[in-house]
């Protein structure tokens, strides 16, 4: 198993932004057992202008003395992840996941950011039926 590679455009179809991104990341089973799955993942993500400016820029109807105002170029972000399931019966799971994406210096450099490396975790349960 060499892994899977996966490529996604995106774009603003509501009109909110107008902005487009491309994602390519990399998946690699790491333990696929019985019970146990487990997967690595790395990707990369490029944001355009737009995204960027209207989910990290500040406008200047939106500043204060701690918020300047902030228009954001376009950038790309690093992310590395872990993810899976563990069985705890024939049709249960619980689903767990995390992963730390770098953001690139025009969102990290936005005053509405605290911290460049952003983390995230879940955790689930699914029933099928």
């Amino acid at each position: 198993d060499y892994g899977t590679f996966n490529a996604q455009w995106a774009f603003d179809v509501g009109g909110a932004s107008n902005g487009q991104t491309i994602e390519l990341q990399y998946i690699k089973n790491l333990i696929r057992d019985k019970k146990l799955k487990l997967n690595g993942s790395l990707g990369v993500t490029w944001n355009d202008h737009k995204f960027n400016d209207y989910y990290f820029g500040v406008g200047s109807n939106e500043t204060s003395q701690s918020r300047p105002a902030y228009s954001a170029g376009s950038g790309t972000e690093f992310k590395v992840g872990l993810n899976g399931s563990y069985a705890v019966g024939n049709d249960s799971f619980v689903l767990f996941g995390t992963s730390v994406t770098r953001l690139s210096d025009e969102q990290a450099n936005s005053p509405i950011v605290e911290t460049r490396m952003q983390p995230f975790a879940y955790l689930g349960y699914s029933i099928a039926y």
